[in-house]
């Protein structure tokens, strides 16, 4: 349920009651620039709704019931939140109120971030942080998470359900960053989101991959497709952001030759900035009620072949960087030698692959439409990592 959700809802004038008197509460409502009133003729009450920027938060009630004398959040506001589903207690128990089966959620939200150890959920930790926001940050070893002010670390390994559950108790946001690459890497995922069901999460925010379908050609992206279903069969409250190939990783692919080598042809990608991810990943977080269910593809600003990738290489860094474009077959010699698993050979060479036959051309407003900048393009990704020339 969404605020346009909320306010159509009152628009029908379908009526609040007082869960005491079952009176009927008649309300109209007033859209003036994003505020959502809404007025009762309850004889003696009075009942007002608006819009809060406060953390996200959906809509702050306060009221006053004549029929039973209550005053409803008199001793602070509290949060209209549909992600709960508390059962309503009656007036006056101390519990939040319900009217019109509308459930009121405490006004302060909750967050856990996962991958704060990485540099993608460490970057929204941080994020999170600066702007004065508690969080708990999940990790397998919670001495390594990151020292920052109102984070509290704590035990949060995929694969252990009942830590998990520990942690999110009732948790009203989280970032699930995806797990490290390995063949049971959707088992761990289903493990995490089993118990944030179980916990209570409000919102989950589920960092995806770009594309993801079950028989999509870069073959991790097929997991992202079946955590995909697994969040939607869970029930939790959810908004999945696929990113496409990181910019920031590009300078990986070449070799100790100065060579890009992969089979890709004249494929093109979006590759998209970390820091562009982590910025749409933190609004969301904040306000996550109007991203409910969406699913939004993050790409950067344009498409590129490996060659112009290695063109803005050699650009920015100095070094002669070339594209030298491999068959599948050459792509999997040339990789034997590391002796990895097969299913890693196999997201290794589908990499290449994926950009081959367009599956990752699509460039999308994504990053701009919920950041409210653009998308960092490749060659200033780049430099910014390179940092300021010397001298």
């Amino acid at each position: 349920m969404d605020l346009a959700g909320i306010d159509q809802r009152l628009t029908d004038r379908q009526s609040m009651r007082c869960r005491q008197t079952e009176e009927a509460l008649p309300v109209r409502t007033t859209d003036i620039e994003g505020a959502l009133t809404v007025r009762t003729n309850h004889i003696g009450g009075a009942l007002s709704v608006l819009t809060a920027g406060m953390e996200g938060a959906l809509l702050v009630i306060t009221a006053e019931c004549a029929a039973c004398d209550e005053k409803h959040g008199s001793s602070s506001p509290v949060t209209l939140d549909p992600y709960r589903s508390a059962s309503p207690p009656s007036h006056g128990g101390g519990a939040a109120p319900h009217h019109g089966g509308l459930t009121m959620a405490p006004a302060h939200a909750t967050y856990a971030i996962t991958g704060a150890t990485g540099r993608l959920g460490g970057r929204i930790a941080r994020c999170l942080a600066d702007a004065g926001i508690e969080q708990t940050l999940l990790a397998r070893t919670p001495a390594r998470a990151p020292r920052l002010a109102g984070a509290t670390p704590a035990p949060g390994a995929y694969d252990d359900h009942e830590a998990l559950v520990r942690a999110l108790r009732e948790t009203d946001r989280v970032l699930m960053v995806s797990a490290a690459e390995s063949p049971d890497r959707l088992h761990a995922h289903r493990t995490f989101v089993d118990a944030a069901a179980e916990a209570g999460v409000a919102h989950l925010v589920y960092i995806s991959f770009y594309a993801a379908a079950p028989e999509a050609t870069f073959t991790l992206a097929r997991d992202h497709w079946h955590t995909e279903q697994h969040i939607r069969a869970s029930g939790i409250p959810f908004t999945f952001l696929r990113d496409n190939l990181y910019a920031d990783f590009m300078p990986a692919l070449v070799g100790a030759d100065g060579a890009i080598r992969g089979p890709a042809g004249d494929g093109r990608a979006a590759v998209v900035a970390q820091d562009d991810i982590a910025d749409a990943a933190v609004a969301v977080l904040r306000g996550p009620h109007p991203h409910a269910g969406r699913t939004y593809e993050l790409t950067g600003p344009e498409a590129l072949t490996l060659t112009d990738v290695a063109r803005i290489l050699t650009a920015v860094g100095g070094r002669p960087v070339s594209y030298v474009p491999e068959t599948i077959e050459e792509a999997y010699a040339s990789r034997a030698a590391f002796g990895a698993a097969d299913w890693q050979l196999d997201a290794w060479v589908s990499t290449y692959t994926a950009i081959a036959d367009g599956s990752l051309a699509t460039v999308t407003t994504a990053i701009p439409d919920l950041t409210g900048h653009p998308a960092a393009p490749l060659e200033q990704v780049l430099r910014t990592a390179s940092g300021p020339p010397a001298g």
